[in-house]
């Protein structure tokens, strides 16, 4: 983002604020580890696994050309992982506002299983009102014209093709090539790069300008996220509260977010129930809890945060509430 040349980037400073760790062969084809200075004990990577799994998601901010960048590296989908979705979740139901979601893929690497479970754990927590502000973007590959030939790329449009919310083509497939990356971080480290330069310099560009136009989609103007910030909260409660009791206790929760995320009930065509609906169900299952459960006071937090949320959404319905608020909302005390 910083450096428009390669030159000009490895001729200063080097500044890696994410950690990492993989090998590189220098121009003798000699095998040298490449790692951050400094590792720390709670770093989020996992660096003894082959695919370095971020087991936790982790914030980073980026001050570029007077604006400062917010990224969020999610926990990454693994077998090792068992609860990936509502450990993202929870730093999810946080943000009142997405500007992209991008969705990292190596196109080298071998993906885990056929089944597709992998693409569903990452798809499974992402609100479809998000899914035109989506990006896959591939990397250890240079150009698009390469990506019509990549397994990986091949197994998500299979998946994809069942879900016809969620694009994936021209407007929002990106490939990158990181390897210019890897190399700026092994010439830090002392391994000579001599009579790829030329090379280097080109990929430089081209990764370059695919950033640059994923920030510029990002940053296109968007509606607000309310509706997206309730959603994402109420599918971290339903998952605590699933533990806790059974789905058909939470019905009416469940049908929503059939509805407004990606589930295993294709073809439902029963009409999703209101918010306000949703909100009355949650209102009357508190007393099913005992107050002093970690669920309590979970189901507590959804309803005060979100009690105005829910008497604006009627408003803006029915007109002025006309002692609606006194109704329901008493229930809460």
């Amino acid at each position: 983002m910083e450096y428009a040349s390669y030159e000009r980037a490895s001729s200063r400073p080097l500044i890696a604020p994410i950690p990492y760790n993989f090998s590189f062969f220098n121009e003798n084809y000699q095998e040298k580890p490449i790692k951050s200075k400094e590792i720390l004990d709670n770093c989020p990577e996992d660096f003894a696994s082959e695919s370095h799994i971020t087991q936790r998601p982790t914030t980073y901010e980026h001050y570029s050309g007077g604006k400062t960048y917010r990224f969020i590296d999610t926990v990454g989908y693994s077998s090792e992982i068992k609860d990936s979705a509502i450990l993202n979740l929870e730093l999810f139901k946080t943000l009142k506002h997405v500007d992209a979601v991008w969705i990292v893929v190596s196109a080298n690497q071998k993906l885990e299983d056929d089944d597709y479970s992998w693409i569903n754990q990452i798809i499974k927590p992402i609100p479809k009102k998000l899914f035109l502000r989506v990006y896959f973007v591939f990397t250890h590959i240079q150009g698009k014209h390469s990506l019509r030939f990549n397994l990986n790329v091949n197994a998500i449009a299979s998946y994809l093709s069942k879900f016809k919310e969620i694009p994936f083509g021209e407007n929002n497939v990106f490939a990158i090539e990181n390897d210019c990356l890897k190399s700026l971080y092994a010439q830090g480290a002392g391994c000579s790069l001599s009579g790829v330069q030329d090379s280097l310099g080109k990929t430089w560009n081209e990764s370059r300008n695919v950033v640059l136009d994923l920030l510029d989609k990002a940053a296109a103007p968007k509606a607000p996220d309310d509706d997206i910030y309730f959603l994402n909260n109420l599918f971290y409660l339903f998952l605590k509260l699933k533990r806790f009791r059974s789905s058909a206790d939470l019905q009416e929760c469940c049908n929503l977010l059939s509805h407004n995320f990606i589930s295993s009930k294709m073809g439902n065509d029963k009409p999703p129930p209101s918010y306000e609906d949703v909100f009355k169900s949650l209102i009357s299952f508190k007393s099913k809890i005992p107050d002093a459960s970690p669920q309590h006071k979970v189901l507590i937090e959804f309803i005060e945060t979100f009690e105005d949320f829910i008497k604006k959404q009627h408003s803006s319905t029915f007109g002025t509430a006309l002692g609606y608020g006194k109704k329901l909302f008493s229930w809460l005390h």
